[in-house]
């Protein structure tokens, strides 16, 4: 056994396991392999780091480490360590397969927000058999681990972040490692976040880490905490207090104060394996300009000043990112879909939100209205008057977006989207979330829904909000059983399911066996989803621009209640166009009723018969090979909706004029 040292490093080994087996080289010589199975490594000072190199597209470890940031390494000297599938690629620095555009990582994303809160050395209590077991005990980093092995997400989001508060005396350890400065205390957070990370890509190797710059700041936090107090110096003019305590305010990214102090934080989380950072609240730290006239577009934009303060973090932690040869950093906003075209300033590659989901009055990935109250009041899911990151409107550059159930809210009367995700039972909240994530990728293919592994259960942090009854795992820190798990929530396989073709567009019939046609049904009572599903539906492709989009969600009403009714004409018209009558479609025996039934039934079965008379003597009509007039398929069509209205599938039917009629 060979190992590397690297500073005061005392090492103990425990072996649970040795085997012989005899193995060929690549040379073909014939040797005997000797393998040991560590149990635990223990050690006192800095691990050495372990070296990687590139053959072919996978890393080899070329260094005789067998550890690696201080957690047994299962691979010894030139043994393969990570394969990397298509359109990723090994990255040195990490030993871990990455791509050079975040999009494809962002496609299987978990949420570990608050698993930086943990002890690595949790990892050595592990339950060998029975993840439930961690989660029951209220072991969140063994329960993420479980759920990070089962499901091989790309993306690992917030696993790190700035929302922490050193000791008032700058003093004090984080799993054995000890600091006596605001500078140490960084350095010993983003050691226990590299080893959680190692931890994490030994079991998803083609995992990209992201951690968060956040709108939260402490006196203690700084080098020089007396900088705190000076007006103008840290703090954004009358935040002092935003987080409850006289020593807490919003950080300003205009000064040169918090501009040097997210740079101390990200050159730690580089260091750490951290690939891709996101700027929390960027409207608050960056310094939000008021709304355009109009009073709906350009509210999501940050000042002149805090885009000037985003790039100079951004090109600094690039500088030293590329000193270091650590590879491609990707950088982005959250909370709105912010700086990427800020004044002129391009230099976000990604874009994170919460989905801010609305489970009361049956609404799925929906937000707020700008003020805050009911959605079903004035603007809607994702729609024109929506100041949101996935909304097409907003996102003027196509970048990808990311969107969490966000634990804004530490009020119990102000439910927020975690606290919502739970309400729902075990048995029913995969379907739930299928729906969502489906939902989502239907309206925005560059949108994505991150999957909550481990997430606070209310408020940012458990002091907070009381415990909660429902799925949370059980105790942590003081025994609360506030944190949202993959296990304990029932979520995991319903995760990997849906992460197997994470990539790909489904097709309407494909998605449409996925959701809960339901829930999706309700869904498209918003006048943006139904343009976007009639689109895909009835004619086959997305829209070819903003403009052609925000053109069919203005001729629709902001509620689109059953489907009679402005469904069903918005149908008709589609039908009627030029494009659909010139296209193959129209010509053939059955693809107008497959169609209608997508659009209009949902291919919900109870619809389908129901309507079934009506398709059989729509189809005696128009013949084996053409649709003879458009006034078959308008029969049709008015016998669909006749179906789903009689078992409500697009809301309330009842709110409709039982004598209405297609026009």
């Amino acid at each position: 056994l060979r190992v590397n040292f690297d500073g005061d490093c005392s090492w103990k080994i425990l072996f649970s396991a040795l085997s012989l087996e005899t193995v060929t080289s690549f040379a073909g010589v014939m040797s005997t392999q000797i393998t040991l199975v560590a149990l635990a490594v223990l050690c006192h000072g800095s691990p050495p780091a372990p070296q990687y190199s590139v053959v072919g597209n996978s890393c080899w470890n070329t260094t005789h480490v067998l550890i690696k940031h201080g957690v047994a390494d299962p691979f010894q000297d030139g043994i393969l360590l990570k394969p990397c599938a298509d359109q990723f690629r090994c990255n040195p620095s990490t030993g871990t397969c990455l791509a050079d555009n975040i999009d494809i990582h962002l496609k299987r994303s978990a949420d570990f927000q608050i698993v930086e809160t943990v002890a690595s050395s949790e990892s050595l209590n592990c339950s060998s058999t029975d993840p439930h077991v961690d989660a029951e005990k209220g072991r969140m980093l063994c329960e993420i681990l479980a759920a990070t092995r089962a499901t091989e997400p790309t993306f690992g989001h917030s696993l790190g972040n700035t929302w922490e508060t050193c000791p008032a005396s700058q003093k004090g350890s984080i799993d054995g490692c000890t600091f006596n400065t605001s500078a140490g205390w960084r350095e010993c957070i983003g050691q226990n976040v590299a080893k959680q990370a190692s931890l994490l890509t030994s079991l998803a190797p083609h995992l990209l880490i992201s951690a968060g710059l956040m709108e939260f700041l402490d006196a203690s936090n700084l080098d020089d905490p007396s900088q705190f107090y000076i007006e103008g110096r840290c703090c954004q003019s009358g935040s002092i207090g935003q987080w409850g305590s006289n020593t807490t305010c919003v950080p300003d990214v205009t000064t040169k104060c918090i501009q040097d102090y997210y740079t101390s934080w990200g050159r730690v989380y580089l260091d750490a394996g951290v690939r891709a950072f996101f700027f929390g609240q960027s409207r608050l730290t960056g310094g939000g300009r008021p709304c355009d006239t109009n009073g709906r577009t350009g509210c999501s934009r940050v000042s002149t000043a805090g885009a000037a303060g985003f790039l100079a973090v951004v090109s600094a932690l690039r500088a030293y990112a590329a000193e270091r040869d650590y590879g491609p950093v990707f950088f982005g906003p959250q909370a709105a879909s912010g700086f990427e075209l800020a004044n002129g300033t391009e230099i976000a590659d990604w874009v994170y939100g919460a989905q801010h989901l609305h489970a009361r009055d049956a609404w799925l990935v929906q937000p707020f209205n700008a003020n805050g109250t009911n959605p079903t009041v004035g603007s809607q899911w994702y729609g024109s008057g929506d100041y949101h990151d996935a909304n097409r409107l907003n996102n003027a550059n196509g970048l990808p977006v990311l969107l969490d159930f966000d634990n804004f809210s530490g009020d119990e009367s102000v439910p927020d989207d975690i606290r919502r995700l739970a309400s729902w039972p075990n048995t029913t909240r995969p379907a739930f979330v299928k729906t969502l994530w489906h939902t989502l990728r239907l309206y925005n293919p560059n949108a994505t829904l991150s999957i909550p592994f481990s997430k606070a259960a209310g408020g940012n942090w458990p002091q907070m909000r009381p415990a909660q009854p429902q799925c949370w795992s059980g105790t942590w820190g003081a025994g609360d059983g506030l944190y949202f798990g993959a296990y304990s929530c029932g979520i995991v396989d319903v995760t990997a399911d849906l992460f197997v073709n994470a990539t790909s567009q489904p097709t309407p019939d494909q998605l449409l066996a996925a959701v809960d046609v339901h829930h999706f049904g309700t869904a498209l009572q918003s006048r943006d989803l139904t343009a976007v599903w009639a689109f895909q539906t009835l004619l086959a492709r997305d829209f070819t621009s903003v403009t052609e989009y925000d053109n069919a969600v203005a001729s629709l009403p902001e509620v689109v209640v059953g489907a009679r009714g402005a469904r069903c004409d918005f149908a008709l018209t589609i039908l009627s166009s030029p494009e659909y009558t010139h296209s193959t479609c129209a010509k053939t025996r059955s693809c107008t009723s497959t169609r209608l039934s997508q659009f209009l039934c949902l291919n919900d079965a109870t619809c389908m018969q129901t309507a079934h008379g009506s398709i059989r003597a729509f189809e005696s009509i128009v013949g084996q090979e053409t649709i003879a007039t458009t006034q078959n398929s308008t029969a049709l069509a008015r016998n669909m909706c006749a179906a789903a209205d009689s078992i409500a599938l697009f809301g309330n039917a009842a709110l409709l004029d039982p004598a209405w009629h297609v026009k």
